[in-house]
């Protein structure tokens, strides 16, 4: 048996080594009389893979590998039957298939019928999960129908740290397991409701970590909204996710009226978004926010006197640049009208805080701005809003409602 094996192996490298010197034209002709020649075709196929390189590409156009597995499996449907294949078999092909990427692990499932014996690759699964490549993960779940095999914690909400906005897959694994939407969303909610949270979990499973951004949790929180579109949940039953929508419908109504010229930087600070009435655990994050964007510490401690808040750091003033006086800006139609960096109005005058908690409410607050002593809080945690990318908050809004 050695003897074979070490005969096999080395006619594997020999193959391997041929099919790297032949030109793109003569690989396929080549390939076909060496399937025809195999006798265990099957346990050839992955000698050969594991002689070939996965990054080697053929004439900078396609990997050899992709090439190889899609020529075998054209000829194996038209030449063998249903083979039986060991367990030992199975995981040298799944291993094959996902050494690099899945774009090839379909056709290898079909062709090893992995299907079928799904079982046996469970902890192969998790050990790629554990590696961080929770996406792919998710999609050989997807294809060996996987999911009955594994909690929600141990890829799918890890995933979502690692889909960059691309969530057809964490969709696919929902929409076959329907059992875990409620709770995948109810952990979402409870991550979502802290950044630092957010930050630690990331750090966790071999994500961002460190490098997590605000940037990344609004990401995040994106393809969680387009889940739950897509899978008809009421977000209004999620706390993280409910404030998240009422900010972006206001937020997108203050960049539409800014960029039109209906509304200037004046009226925008007189504009509301949260209630502490409602959201009392909102009020260390709503003066923090504040403290942090503005330069006004006299102010700032008013808010956190009145509010009795602890805040979690020491206080100290993003904004490095304090204003003597009140400015308003000019409307943002083009780049040479927008606000500098830095330019931002100073915390104003100890105000009310009112709520608005759905789109004709802020239609309301809207109308109404000039006549209220109110404040609105920017969700994006700096005064960076009406700049005029109102394409964006369209895409926003497209999203979040």
């Amino acid at each position: 048996l050695k003897l074979l094996k070490y005969h096999c192996m080395t006619s594997a490298q020999e193959v391997a080594g041929k099919l790297q010197s032949l030109n793109i034209s003569d690989i396929s002709t080549f390939l076909l009389d060496t399937f025809q020649s195999w006798e265990n075709p099957l346990v050839q196929l992955i000698d050969l893979l594991e002689n070939i390189s996965q990054e080697f590409v053929v004439n900078q156009w396609k990997r050899l590998h992709v090439i190889i597995i899609e020529k075998f499996q054209d000829w194996f449907q038209q030449n063998c039957a249903a083979i039986s294949v060991s367990n030992d078999l199975l995981i040298r092909a799944f291993d094959v298939a996902t050494a690099f990427d899945t774009a090839n692990f379909n056709i290898m499932a079909k062709i090893f019928q992995m299907k079928s014996n799904n079982s046996i690759f469970v902890e192969s699964v998790r050990k790629l999960a554990r590696s961080g490549r929770y996406s792919d993960a998710i999609g050989c779940v997807n294809a060996l129908q996987m999911h009955q095999y594994f909690e929600l914690e141990e890829i799918l909400i890890p995933c979502m740290f690692h889909v960059n906005n691309n969530s057809t897959n964490v969709l696919q694994y929902l929409r076959s397991a329907p059992h875990l939407i409620n709770g995948f969303f109810e952990i979402l909610d409870k991550l979502l409701n802290s950044f630092y949270s957010m930050k630690h979990y990331a750090e966790g499973v071999n994500a961002i970590g460190y490098k997590f951004s605000r940037q990344n949790r609004k990401s995040i929180l994106k393809s969680v909204f387009y889940l739950a579109k897509h899978l008809e949940v009421d977000t209004y039953k999620y706390r993280s996710l409910r404030f998240a929508a009422y900010s972006g419908a206001l937020k997108f109504l203050c960049a539409a009226h800014y960029v039109s010229g209906e509304m200037n930087y004046d009226g925008w600070k007189e504009m509301v978004e949260v209630v502490l009435e409602k959201y009392p655990e909102s009020a260390n994050f709503l003066v923090e926010l504040l403290c942090d964007s503005y330069s006004d510490p006299t102010e700032a401690e008013k808010w956190i006197k009145h509010h009795k808040v602890h805040l979690r750091t020491s206080f100290r003033c993003q904004n490095g640049r304090l204003l003597k006086s009140q400015r308003t800006f000019v409307n943002a139609t083009k780049p040479s009208n927008k606000p500098k960096v830095g330019e931002y109005l100073q915390l104003p005058s100890f105000i009310k805080i009112c709520f608005v908690d759905n789109y004709d409410t802020a239609l309301t607050v809207l109308n109404e701005i000039s006549k209220a002593n109110t404040i609105g809080i920017d969700s994006e945690w700096r005064p960076m809003l009406f700049s005029n990318e109102n394409i964006l908050y369209d895409m926003l809004m497209n999203d979040l409602l």
